[in-house]
């Protein structure tokens, strides 16, 4: 297949060139030879001169001929010189270049026709804007704050002050009510985010002249890891142990390539990054590590006092938990060398792309959440600011794409216009225009069950994080002893003194070796301790407490204590003091008893040790799908347990000793996947490409996002589920784990890279994919099928879906045709797939089925995948409401007294004093509705008209509520169990939602009534009766 893509050669630049020696002689003149006029020639003009006319004519006719067949034959000869030079090889061990990145390669176009995602709505006339929820998990709504959008043409540039004057003049707002929160004018958005302290109708908003869009604010909870560890010190270990690099593949990169990410521009969107830290550079600004950013939010912002004091700086100077800094250590940190004792490390760690350049963007203050239109504007700064790789460790329950946080992604993505999913009304930017890569942790409400992973994650065009979990682990605040022969102890530091603050050698003076008498060292040592570190033994039944034999110990001479057969001691204040166990200590007594001068090494190091769980999704890790099943999360980072940096104010605050911690997460994980881009990118050129499709003067592109997510997809690590020969469900596990050696050195690349399979009621007869031989040479090709875990996410006794979905080896079959085929360099196929969902399962349970298809290239070995998943059932079945349950919320109305209301007993609601109602959704929902009904009312919403629709005094809105999260059995990081409503017997009852305003709400008169939950179903049609999963409370008498 011939070679279809351009590549311009600049002969002006290159003397040896053929084709620029032809055209210039050394010395510029044509064919080299010089004009020299007679000395006695007359001055006549020259183009008066005889033939020099039509000289000039024919000259120009010949140069006109050559510029044409320059044009056209010298690309495709030089491309044509190129590839053979590239067939050649290189000894050199230079990072190889993807094909992928070739500009206009037949590949490429042929890709860009093959690449099926969600389709995603115009916004442009979208100018109203649905009600939605007040509380999504921990994210809560800004109320009355807006964040309009004006169209990329509009001639107004003053927005804030139209929207000031519209408001005005439309409902007589005034303009001291309306507060401009933020204004972002980009070549992707312009609009400005506002809020109105004074009650007003949504439509005031809505007919604001010239909007495209209208989105709520939400804040996002403060980020925090799973868990939190100060790693310390770690004995004889290095970067490659402590983050798993070698199972990433990053070590390869960085031994064999020697690619570190230079040349790389990554932008962390967090908490601020502390860069004063050694290990991230030490400065801010140009020539620094961290060389770019912005403080969004100030020092001062709070949620109690959200006053937005934005600045150049975005420093992290918080106590608590360091959270960006740590994303960013992930990334780039470099702490080799480094001799100041509060930033050393032991070990020389660095972070995936350690020459990357980091970018950081502050959108939270030191205790607060952030708001939606912060983190909108940052993605759009941090893509004018040149990022090539924007990451965002954070997020919040949402089932459903279309936030402005998520159009934003979409945008930066899609800049060059390459990817199918490109919103319709945007500018396009031309062939040569650049884009960004996004990662997004998906969550760590894995614990909660399927679909929980985040909202931005859910967004089509973001590379959502899952973690999987480190091969090492520490026996966190045990450090090591070495004994003689290389023996190890691990001691727990006494929480006074703490533990040995360096190495030191002793030998140990046992107190008493017989172990005959009871209070061991209350009453002072009975030895000679004076120089060496003592040994006491504890029991529950002494009568003194550890303090109290290593101060005594500490004033007769000891320079350490050590107490057996306990943990979590005390210890002195003066010296080093540390718990081992009952095995240890009568280990030491035997030692010592042999040899009294036996020497010990003591340390303030950590020992790893090997995890079970290594290599496997991380427990934490959220579980999708998307609330529409499109399969979420796409790809696996580490993210369980993952060492790097953080400020020494945040570890001051926690007793750290160094600035350093472990921290678990998908926040590790989507940096981690963030550094890997940068190495992709980096092995591309330095600096990376810029041009997305078109022209680049040496034929280098940067891969749209749907074909850089391709291959990074196909080329993963697939992982077993925890102590099973059973995959993992691709639900959990995405494609698998980042192996980014096989990335780069990839020949072959499928399209798509995941197929969301939908229920079995509406999947596809067939599905597409495209095989590309991107390698050098032709291959046969294999295609077979494996099985991932079928996930039963639900039992027949409860509503609610399950913490921990039942997992087994049921799979689908799968006919593959062609399964056998050859494929020459540059070429590609399709191949059919037709799935048959696994049988003798009950539907009404939807269980979520996955697996892989396999494509392996039988010359060299390489093998890449696509993951899928489906559902056994139909989707729209679900119950959504969750009226049954096991030990967990279940739906409901409360009286007074907290209990339940029932059909049984009459109960009596005294509006004034509230009404607490209770819905629990065990699956999203597209829009919830409560209404109050008479008492033998059975129609369903929409039939005949209710008393109204409840208004939630909690949060002063109507319950009629567009795209709800589900919620989880019991509390996760970032889902609720339930969601809590507050009624004093207030309902709109005007036909129409957009017609329910403060004004327009009254109470209803005392007397017998039921309320009615409506939930759409799947798929549903709002329009639809049927469509809807209704809930009718107990009747009840409505008093005041």
């Amino acid at each position: 297949m011939g070679d279809t893509h351009l590549n311009f050669t600049d002969v002006s630049r290159n003397p040896s060139s053929p084709t620029a020696q032809q055209s210039s002689g050394t010395d510029g003149s044509h064919h080299g030879r010089k004009y020299q006029p007679n000395a006695n020639e007359k001055k006549t003009p020259w183009m008066q001169r005889p033939g020099n006319k039509r000289l000039v004519i024919g000259v120009s006719v010949v140069v006109a001929i050559i510029i044409i067949i320059l044009i056209i034959v010298l690309p495709a000869v030089l491309t044509k010189k190129s590839g053979s030079d590239a067939a050649g090889g290189s000894t050199s061990q230079t990072t190889p270049q993807p094909y992928i990145s070739k500009c206009q390669s037949t590949m490429s176009k042929a890709f860009t026709k093959t690449v099926k995602l969600p389709s995603v709505n115009d916004p442009r006339p979208k100018v109203k804007m649905a009600p939605v929820p007040e509380r999504i998990g921990n994210n809560v709504l800004v109320k009355r704050a807006y964040l309009v959008e004006f169209a990329s043409d509009s001639t107004d540039k003053n927005h804030a002050r139209t929207i000031t004057r519209l408001l005005r003049l439309s409902n007589a707002i005034d303009p001291s009510a309306v507060t401009i929160r933020r204004s972002i004018q980009t070549s992707l958005f312009s609009g400005v985010s506002f809020s109105i302290d004074q009650d007003h109708p949504i439509e005031a908003v809505e007919n604001i002249e010239g909007a495209v869009a209208i989105h709520p604010i939400y804040t996002y909870s403060h980020p925090q890891p799973v868990k939190t560890f100060d790693y310390n010190e770690l004995y004889n270990t290095g970067s490659d142990t402590i983050n798993s690099y070698n199972l990433t593949g990053v070590r390869h990169i960085h031994d064999i390539y020697k690619n570190f990410g230079a040349g790389v521009k990554v932008a962390v969107i967090d908490t601020g990054v502390y860069y004063l830290h050694p290990a991230l550079g030490g400065c801010f600004g140009p020539g620094c590590k961290v060389e770019f950013g912005y403080d969004l939010v100030g020092n001062s912002y709070t949620d109690d006092n959200p006053v937005f004091m934005p600045d150049a700086d975005p420093l992290d100077p918080c106590p608590d938990g360091s959270h960006g800094t740590h994303v960013a250590g992930i990334i780039a940190a470099n702490s080799t060398g480094i001799t100041d004792i509060s930033f050393s490390s032991y070990v020389p760690f660095i972070g995936v792309a350690p020459q990357a350049t980091l970018g950081a963007y502050r959108v939270f203050g030191c205790s607060s959440s952030a708001p939606s239109d912060a983190i909108t504007e940052a993605i759009y700064r941090a893509y004018n600011d040149g990022a090539d790789v924007i990451n965002l460790s954070l997020g919040g329950p949402g089932p459903y794409s279309g936030s402005a946080e998520g159009l934003a992604i979409q945008r930066v993505t899609d800049a060059g216009g390459t990817d199918p999913f490109r919103l319709s009304f945007m500018t396009p930017k031309g062939d040569n225009s650049f884009l960004a890569y996004v990662v997004v942790a998906a969550g760590n409400s894995g614990s909660g069950g399927f679909q929980t992973t985040g909202d931005i994650a859910n967004e089509p065009s973001s590379l959502s994080a899952c973690s999987v979990d480190n091969k090492y682990n520490l026996l966190m605040d045990s450090f090591v002893i070495i004994g003689p022969n290389n023996t190890k102890i691990l001691y727990q530091p006494g929480t006074n003194y703490g533990g040995w603050r360096s190495i030191t050698n002793s030998t140990i003076v046992v107190n008493d070796p017989t172990r005959s008498n009871s209070n061991d060292g209350c009453n002072g040592p009975s030895v000679i301790i004076m120089g060496a570190v003592v040994l006491f033994q504890y029991q529950d039944s002494d009568e003194c407490d550890t303090e109290t034999r290593c101060n005594k110990a500490s004033v007769q001479g000891a320079i350490g204590c050590l107490i057996y057969n306990t943990n979590n001691i005390a210890g002195s204040s003066n010296i080093p003091s540390g718990s081992i166990s009952l095995s240890d200590g009568l280990s030491i007594i035997s030692t010592v008893a042999a040899n009294t001068s036996a020497m010990y090494t003591f340390t303030d190091r950590l020992e790893p040790v090997t995890i079970s769980t290594g290599g496997t999704v991380s427990d934490f890790s959220s579980i999708g799908p998307s609330g529409d099943l499109f399969l979420k999360p796409r790809l696996c980072g580490i993210g369980g347990r993952v060492y790097s940096t953080i400020s020494p104010i945040a570890a001051a605050t926690v007793n750290f000793t160094r600035a350093y911690a472990v921290y678990s997460g998908t926040s590790m994980a989507s940096p981690y996947l963030a550094g890997t881009l940068a190495l992709f990118l980096a092995s591309l050129g330095n600096p990376a490409p810029n041009t997305v499709s078109g022209v680049a003067s040496n034929g280098v592109c940067r891969p749209s996002f749907s074909m850089a997510m391709n291959i990074f997809q196909s080329t993963a690590q697939t992982v077993n589920i925890y102590g099973s020969s059973v995959l993992s469900s691709t639900l959990q596990q995405g494609a698998g784990l980042v192996d980014i050696r096989r990335t780069i050195a990839a020949t072959t690349m499928l399209s798509p890279s995941e197929l969301s399979l939908n229920d079995s009621v509406r999947i596809a007869s067939s599905y597409t994919v495209k095989v590309f031989n991107i390698g050098t040479t032709a291959a046969s090709y294999v295609v077979t099928h494996g099985g991932a875990a079928l996930g039963t996410p639900k039992n027949g006794n409860s509503d609610q879906l399950l913490l921990v979905p039942s997992y087994s080896a049921n799979y689908a079959n799968v006919t593959i045709v062609p399964s056998t085929f050859v494929l020459q360099p540059e070429q590609s196929l399709n191949i059919t797939l037709r799935f048959t969902p696994p049988t003798g399962l009950n539907t009404t349970l939807l269980p979520f089925y996955s697996g892989f298809i396999y494509v392996s290239n039988q010359n060299n070995g390489d093998v890449v995948h696509l993951p899928y998943a489906g559902v056994v059932g139909d989707y729209s079945s679900a119950r959504i409401i969750v009226r049954t349950a096991s030990n967990t919320a279940v739906t409901g109305v409360a009286s007074q007294s907290g209990v339940y209301i029932s059909d049984t007993q009459q109960a009596t609601l005294n509006a004034t004093l509230g009404i607490r109602l209770t819905l629990v959704a065990a699956w999203s929902t597209r829009l919830f509705i409560a209404e109050a009904i008479s008492v033998n009312d059975t129609s369903l919403p929409g039939q005949n008209q209710s008393l109204g629709i409840l208004k939630d005094e909690a949060y002063n809105t109507f319950v009629y509520i567009s795209d709800i999260s589900r919620n989880t059995a019991v509390e996760t990081q970032s889902f609720s169990d339930s969601y809590q409503l507050l009624w004093y017997g207030s309902v709109c009852a005007a036909k129409s939602i957009k017609n329910c305003t403060t004004a327009t709400a009254s109470r209803l008169p005392q007397g017998q009534y039921r309320l009615r939950f409506s939930a759409l179903k799947h798929f549903g049609n709002i329009s639809n009766p049927n469509d809807y999963d209704v809930y009718r409370s107990p009747s009840f008498l409505l008093t005041y």
